[in-house]
């Protein structure tokens, strides 16, 4: 066989050489599955309960322009990001701290954050305030930041003197 002969055949079948190229990218960002899903799922959850808070409170209706401006582009984003982080660690082959795993933790913390903040705006259970206050003490005491306060460097500077 040519190599006239193999480049015809290749590329005669463009099906075969578009499914193997996806299914090589599939399986080379297949360890970041886990964590980019568990991100997806709690986009998803946001969504619902950013909904249904909306309904309740504010008689708003289902908006798809919302979340086709807001909420999918932040999570095609943070996938993306996930992956050039994870390429970034294969290829400068670093172990000690994986980058992709700390956005991905950040990313959770603030989706979870708003879940929990719409939960308590939609039932105004008192359980979602106070479990909020002690997180609010312990990021205060170890970080020495207010997180509630909006000019952090202010906060940060105030600390320091």
């Amino acid at each position: 066989m040519s190599i006239g002969e193999w480049l015809r055949d290749i590329f005669s079948n463009g099906y075969a050489v578009c499914s193997g190229a996806i299914a090589s990218v599939l399986g080379y960002f297949l360890p970041i599955r886990d964590p980019v899903n568990l991100l997806l799922i709690f986009f998803v959850v946001d969504c619902i309960i950013g909904y249904l808070k909306n309904r309740k409170l504010y008689n708003q209706k289902f908006s798809k322009r919302k979340i086709f401006e807001t909420t999918i582009p932040r999570m095609m984003a943070v996938t993306i990001f996930m992956m050039l982080l994870f390429s970034l660690d294969v290829t400068f082959n670093q172990d000690m701290v994986q980058t992709y795993m700390i956005v991905g933790y950040f990313v959770g913390g603030v989706l979870l954050f708003n879940i929990w903040k719409n939960l308590y705006e939609l039932t105004r259970w008192e359980a979602f305030l106070k479990i909020g206050d002690i997180l609010h003490k312990s990021v205060k005491d170890k970080t020495g930041m207010d997180v509630d306060n909006k000019n952090n460097k202010e906060a940060k500077h105030d600390t320091n003197n």
